[in-house]
Parts: C-alpha cells; sequence; structure tokens
C-alpha cells in the first residue's frame, strides 16, 4: 500500500518538473518513467518507506481501541 503511495507522489512530484527539450516526451519515454517510478517506489517500500504504514496503523489503533472502549460501556 505505502508503495502505491510513494509512485503517485512521485509521479505528481515529477507533473511539477518543467519538460526538457533534452529528454524528450515520447511515449516510449513517459513508459520507461513510470516503469522507473514503479521500481523506485517498490524498492523504497520494500526498504522501510516513509513510515507512513505504522503511522496510519497506528493511528487506527488508537482509534479503534477508543471504539471499542465506547462500545463497552
Amino acid at each position: 500500500m505505502e508503495a502505491v503511495f510513494l509512485n503517485l507522489l512521485l509521479s505528481k512530484m515529477r507533473d511539477t518538473v518543467p519538460e526538457s527539450s533534452l529528454t524528450g516526451n515520447s511515449s516510449n519515454e513517459k513508459t520507461m518513467r513510470s516503469l522507473l517510478d514503479s521500481e523506485m517506489t517498490k524498492n523504497m517500500a520494500q526498504a522501510g518507506g516513509i513510515g507512513l504504514a505504522d503511522m496510519i496503523y497506528r493511528q487506527l489503533s488508537v482509534t479503534a481501541g477508543s471504539a471499542n472502549k465506547s462500545q463497552a460501556r
């Protein structure tokens, strides 16, 4: 899940960079860039990512714990 978020984040970051006449903008270039982004983000997530999954898990655990306590009353 974190890899998907990182891929989207990287893609949106790339969209903010002005295109250069040096790199081209062909469909092949876009495909290769997309494949590179996918592999990079997959490797980033496997290496621990940015900790987003852990933060979401902790937050949901707290929320679920609060909900369980209120249901027990």
